[in-house]
């Protein structure tokens, strides 16, 4: 009796062991840091955080949290980088050793290398903080993603993507393919292309920023510079082309483009619908489309054409506080859209031509939105989502502050001006704040202007930067280059 009770003993121990380690699996952060140095590198902690992304994939179960520092991460040597075949969560945006993720200030970028596809979800995941770049497909869909489940995209952009086929098949979403239902919030799609070289006139490009046979909803979000091209068949939805319920808010469709040498429609967006009335409702609320152009004779004329809808969708669409290029939707079902119905609307974007669509402070967007159509505290930039009353579009102007005149604005002086390491402000500004931002509007860093009236710049990338520095209740505003 007493044997046998030992060994029901043991048999409890065990289990209860593999008990505990199943969950302590099943609940799991799982660390990357490419600069690790040292530790056990077996993804448990920062400091022995995985060197690769793709280990931290293949360690994790269902329902894992991966989280990744900054750097550029290439994947796997074969038809796609980053293979997500579980459900997970995965962050980017930490510093290298850990810390806060900060998705503008640590760039986390899964790089295709022009060679492959970056990510293909085969489980429903949502993705954090993260670039998707520089994804090439040539036999299948989606050149950055392929989503073969439903996921969330939330603080990402997905870039520089092209899904371009010679064979005698359909071409599915330049950025993202998407089979099942999409939700992208605070993302930028931006410069991908889907096309085809196929002389079948009869196949199609759908999507060059992004293809959604589900139901797809889009929160401060921009989409900008994609196309959808064919040498002979259709090229439809050069930003997105949508296939069920389809919801923007406090979004941005521009300066996308389709372009054939027989049918291209839809430039900013097509949606074709589904049968039953939820699935084929279109909705454009405190959004925005602009300037999105179709060719029809290959490329060597463009003419303005911001959206189709046909098929069931005939009839579901309505816009409200929005504004088209071009037109004026109010009525049935459509209100207090800003009219463009003569051309004549500008919408005071800070600088178009650089895609910076922060808005101006005489911009007529400015506290123009329906609050009741946001639920996030934060706009594209990461800055305060509503001021007063929200703007329309993904970025909310955030000064209230007095203006300053243009001559003394235009007596500071930042020197040296390109700077590699240091800027330095010519007036006395001690204990002023400063913040830097991004030509888009993104805050990459703030701090206190010290005794020697200089700026570090240093852990900021080369490029082009915005300066303002907040002084007496007024706000100045200077251009600087990184080196």
């Amino acid at each position: 009796m007493m044997k046998h009770y030992a060994k029901q003993k043991k048999g409890i121990k065990v289990f209860a062991m593999l008990l505990f380690f199943s969950v302590s699996v099943y609940c799991q952060d799982i660390y990357v840091d490419q600069n690790v140095s040292g530790g056990a590198k077996d993804g448990t902690s920062w400091q022995n955080a995985f060197e690769k992304v793709t280990e931290g994939i293949s360690a994790a179960v269902a329902n894992n949290t991966l989280h990744i520092a900054k750097g550029t991460y290439t994947g796997a040597a074969a038809s796609t980088a980053f293979d997500i075949d579980k459900s997970l969560t995965i962050i980017g945006g930490y510093p290298t050793g850990g810390g806060t993720s900060d998705a503008i200030a640590n760039e986390t970028i899964l790089d295709g290398q022009s060679a492959r596809r970056v990510v293909i979800i085969r489980k429903g995941s949502t993705l954090k903080g993260l670039i998707i770049e520089n994804g090439k497909e040539v036999d299948f869909d989606g050149g950055g993603l392929q989503i073969l489940s439903s996921s969330t995209l939330e603080n990402c952009i997905v870039r520089n993507n092209v899904c371009e086929k010679s064979n005698d098949t359909d071409v599915l979403g330049g950025g993202i393919y998407c089979a099942f239902n999409l939700t992208l919030v605070n993302c930028q799609i931006t410069n991908n292309t889907a096309g085809s070289t196929s002389t079948d006139n009869t196949k199609m490009v759908l999507g060059g920023g992004v293809r959604v046979k589900g139901v797809l909803k889009v929160t401060n979000t921009l989409f900008s510079n994609n196309t959808a091209n064919s040498s002979t068949g259709s090229a439809l939805g050069g930003g997105i082309y949508a296939s069920k319920q389809t919801e923007f808010y406090n979004s941005l469709i521009i300066n996308n483009k389709t372009s054939s040498n027989s049918s291209s429609d839809g430039a900013g967006l097509y949606a074709s619908g589904t049968s039953g009335s939820s699935s084929k409702a279109i909705r454009l609320r405190n959004s925005i489309m602009w300037e999105n152009t179709a060719s029809t004779d290959g490329g060597s004329s463009f003419s303005s054409n911001e959206y189709s809808i046909n098929g069931p969708s005939v009839g579901f669409f309505t816009a409200i506080n929005s504004l088209i290029d071009g037109e004026f939707l109010d009525g049935n079902g459509n209100s207090d859209n800003i009219d463009d119905s003569l051309g004549a609307f500008d919408p005071m974007f800070t600088d178009k031509v650089n895609n910076d669509y922060t808005l101006q402070s005489t911009s007529a967007l400015i506290n123009s939105g329906a609050d009741s159509f946001n639920n996030t505290t934060a706009d594209l930039a990461g800055n305060t989502r509503i001021v007063e009353t929200i703007d329309i579009g993904p970025f909310e102007f955030q000064s209230a502050t007095a203006s300053v005149d243009d001559d003394f604005t235009n007596s500071i002086t930042v020197y040296p001006n390109p700077a590699s390491n240091f800027i330095k402000i010519s007036n006395n500004f001690l204990n002023a704040n400063y913040s830097i931002f991004s030509t888009l509007g993104q805050k990459l860093k703030i701090g206190k202007i010290d005794g020697t009236n200089n700026i570090n710049i240093s852990d900021l990338s080369a490029g082009n930067y915005i300066l303002k520095i907040r002084f007496e209740n007024a706000i100045y505003t200077k251009k600087i280059v990184k080196q």
